[in-house]
């Protein structure tokens, strides 16, 4: 979206599948072998050094559009 015309607000708690020091959580190879696939070379150029994964588990979550009419007109 550009703007600020759609906010996503989110509680919950975060686990880190990639962290800054390497290390990966033991759901992090499925995970990017789905990556590696889904966006092929493009997947396989980028510099893992410099990425971190986390997997969000909302409690609970809420958006917020400051035009929705709008906003579900321009996606349809």
């Amino acid at each position: 979206m550009r703007g600020e015309e759609l906010g996503v607000f989110v509680h919950g708690t975060v686990e880190e599948l990639v962290s800054a020091d390497g290390s990966t959580h033991p759901d992090w190879p499925p995970i990017h072998e789905y990556l590696s696939g889904f966006y092929g070379d493009f997947y396989g150029d980028t510099d893992w050094n410099d990425v971190v994964y986390y997997r969000l588990r909302p409690i609970w979550m809420t958006v917020y559009a400051t035009e929705p009419d709008r906003l579900l007109a321009r996606a349809s």
